[in-house]
C-alpha cells in the first residue's frame, strides 16, 4: 500500500511537470512571435528612415553598423558642428525652405550647451516638431483589478530638459491619446481607475483639452455628446458595447505624457487598448520691442552667458544670464543693478553705432553700449534688418559714467580780512579726488560739468563781498563769473554756479571787500563742489 501511494504521488508530479513544460513551450512560442513582430517593426522603421534619408540626399549607414539614428547624428555634428544645429524644425525650415519633411537633428536648449541634440520628425509644410516615443502603436492593457494596476512608462527620444525647452520656444504643443474600451472605465462610482502622469510626474485625470484643475473629462464631455449624458467620458459607461475616447491634450506647460495607468479590466470580456501620439510642437514665441529679460534674449537666440542690458519700464537694468539653465530655473537670471539712462540727441564716436557692432561680428539683436562723442551711449540694435533701415538702430539714452568721483567741502575756522587775496581754508571736510587745496585753489582733474556753492556771513562791523573766479587755458587772467555780498551785522550771503570745465581749469574765491566772520567753534564760511557729468575722452 505504501509503495502504491508513492507511485501515485510520483505519477501526479510527472503530470504537473508535463503541464508546466507545456505552459513554458506556449510562452516561448508567444515570445518568439513577439520577437518576430518586433524585428519586423524595426526593419520597417529602418526602411522608412532609409527612405527619408535618401529623399533628403543624406548618407545611409552600412548594414550592421550601430544604429541609423546614431550614425546620422554623428555625421550631422561632424559636418556642421554642434553650433550649426537649429533649435526647432521651424528654425530649420526658415534656414533651408527646400528641405523635405523627415527626421532631423535639433537642439532646443541652446546651441553648444545643455543636453545633447535630439532626433525628431520635422514637418516642413508647417514647421512643426514631433518627438517620437516607444508607445505610439496600440497597446493592450491586459486584465487586472485595482486602480492603475496596469502602468506603462513612456520613453521619449529626447531628454526632459530638451522637451521643456521645445515647449517654451513653441506657441503650442499637443499630444493625442486614444483609449478603445469594453467594460474598462477611467472612473467608476467616483473612484479613478485610470490616469496619466505629466512631465513633472503629477497625476492628471483629463484626457482632452487644457483642463489642469483636476476635473475628470474627455473630449465627448467637452463637446457634450458622450453616450451617457450624465458622464464625462464614453469609457465610463457600463453599456455592453465597444467604446472609444479619443482626445488631444493641449497644455504645453505639463506635456508630454510620461506614464499611462489603467485598471478595472478584470472581467474576461473587459478590454482596454491605448494609443498615444507623439509630442507635437509648432509656432514660435515672438519678442516684440526691446528685450525685458534673459528669457526674451533666449527666445531671440542668445546662448552665451554674460552681462546684458534689458528694459524694465522706463529703466534699463543690467542682468547676468546663465543660458546653461532653463528660463524656469531660479539661477537663469540674476539682477546686477540699474543703469541711469537719460534721453539725448544723436551721438557719434568709436564704436560709432550698431553698424560697427555688426562689422565686428555681432548678430544677436539687443541693447548695446557704444562710445559717443563725450558719453557712453546705449542703443538697441536690430540685426534682423539692413543697416539702412530706420529700425536698425534705436537710441535709448546714455550712461552716466564717471572714471572716478570728485567732490569737496572746505570751511574756515577763523575770520579773514585780507582784501584782494584768495580766500584760504583751514578745514577740508571732504576732498575726494584731491582737486581742492587749503590755499583755496580748485583744479579740475578731468573735463566735465561741475557745480559749486559758497556761503558765509559778514563781520558785525564790516561789509563783505566775495568773487567767484575762473581761469582757463584760453585766458591768462582770472575772470569774475559771480559774486556774493553781505551788509555789516553778520548778514548771510550765498552763491551757486555750474561750469563746463576742461582738465586743468581753476576755480577760486577772492575777498574783494570787507571781512569774513568765522570762529574756531562756528565755521560759517563753506565752499562745496562736485562733478555733475564727466566728459568721456576717447
Amino acid at each position: 500500500m505504501e509503495i502504491e501511494a508513492k507511485m501515485n504521488k510520483i505519477e501526479t508530479k510527472n503530470i504537473q511537470l508535463e503541464e508546466k513544460v507545456t505552459q513554458l513551450e506556449t510562452q516561448l512560442e508567444l515570445n518568439n512571435e513577439l520577437r518576430t513582430r518586433l524585428e519586423a517593426k524595426v526593419q520597417e522603421q529602418e526602411k522608412i528612415l532609409n527612405f527619408l534619408l535618401q529623399s533628403n540626399e543624406l548618407p545611409i549607414p552600412p548594414t550592421g553598423s550601430k544604429s541609423i539614428a546614431a550614425n546620422y547624428r554623428q555625421n550631422v555634428i561632424q559636418s556642421n558642428g554642434r553650433s550649426g544645429i537649429p533649435r526647432t524644425c521651424r528654425e530649420l525650415r526658415a534656414a533651408n525652405p527646400s528641405l523635405a519633411s523627415g527626421m532631423q537633428w535639433i537642439d532646443p536648449d541652446g546651441q553648444g550647451i545643455g543636453d545633447d541634440p535630439i532626433f525628431v520628425y520635422c514637418d516642413m509644410s508647417t514647421g512643426s516638431t514631433s518627438i517620437l516615443h516607444d508607445s505610439e502603436f496600440p497597446i493592450d492593457v491586459g486584465h487586472c483589478t485595482d486602480p492603475g494596476c496596469y502602468s506603462r512608462s513612456i520613453n521619449y527620444n529626447a531628454s526632459s530638459k530638451q522637451m521643456k525647452s521645445l515647449a517654451k520656444l513653441s506657441t503650442e504643443c499637443h499630444q493625442s491619446i486614444k483609449y478603445d474600451c469594453y467594460y474598462a472605465p477611467f472612473e467608476f462610482d467616483k473612484v479613478p481607475y485610470a490616469w496619466w502622469n505629466d512631465r513633472d510626474g503629477n497625476v492628471q485625470n483629463f484626457w482632452a483639452g487644457n483642463n489642469t484643475n483636476g476635473i475628470h473629462t474627455c473630449q465627448c464631455g467637452i463637446d457634450g455628446n458622450c453616450v451617457d449624458p450624465a458622464l464625462k467620458c464614453n469609457c465610463d459607461s457600463t453599456a455592453p458595447v465597444q467604446l472609444v475616447d479619443d482626445g488631444v491634450i493641449t497644455d504645453k506647460n505639463i506635456l508630454p505624457v510620461t506614464r499611462l495607468n489603467f485598471g478595472r479590466t478584470q472581467l474576461a470580456t473587459s478590454s482596454g487598448i491605448h494609443t498615444l501620439g507623439r509630442l507635437v510642437c509648432s509656432g514660435s514665441v515672438a519678442v516684440n520691442g526691446f528685450p525685458t529679460s534673459c528669457e526674451d534674449l533666449w527666445f531671440i537666440g542668445h546662448t552665451l552667458n554674460g552681462l546684458y542690458s534689458v528694459m524694465e519700464g522706463e529703466l534699463v537694468k543690467s542682468v547676468y544670464c546663465n543660458f546653461t539653465k532653463l528660463p524656469s530655473d531660479a539661477s537663469f537670471q540674476s539682477l546686477i543693478g540699474y543703469a541711469e539712462v537719460k534721453p539725448k540727441p544723436t551721438y557719434s564716436g568709436i564704436p560709432t553705432s550698431c553698424a560697427n557692432l555688426k562689422a565686428v561680428g555681432h548678430t544677436s539683436s539687443g541693447l548695446y553700449p557704444v562710445m559717443g562723442d563725450k558719453t557712453i551711449d546705449n542703443v538697441y540694435c536690430d540685426f534682423t534688418k539692413p543697416i539702412n533701415d530706420g529700425g536698425f538702430q534705436k537710441k535709448i539714452g546714455y550712461f552716466d559714467v564717471k572714471t572716478s568721483p570728485v567732490y569737496f567741502h572746505a570751511q574756515k575756522s577763523q575770520s579773514y580780512g585780507n582784501v584782494n587775496t584768495v580766500v584760504p581754508f583751514e578745514i577740508l571736510r571732504l576732498n575726494i579726488g584731491n582737486a581742492m587745496s587749503t590755499s583755496g585753489l580748485f583744479v579740475a582733474p578731468k573735463p566735465g560739468k561741475y557745480f559749486f556753492a559758497y556761503s558765509g556771513i559778514s563781520e558785525h562791523h564790516s561789509y563783505a563781498r566775495v568773487e567767484l573766479q575762473v581761469k582757463t587755458s584760453e585766458t591768462a587772467n582770472w575772470t569774475k563769473v559771480g559774486q556774493a555780498h553781505g551788509q555789516s551785522g553778520h548778514e548771510t550771503y550765498t552763491l551757486q554756479a555750474t561750469f563746463d570745465l576742461a582738465e586743468g581749469n581753476q576755480i577760486r574765491l577772492l575777498l574783494a571787500e570787507g571781512q569774513l566772520h568765522d570762529t574756531n567753534i562756528n565755521q560759517y564760511t563753506s565752499f562745496v563742489g562736485h562733478i555733475l557729468e564727466e566728459e568721456i575722452v576717447q
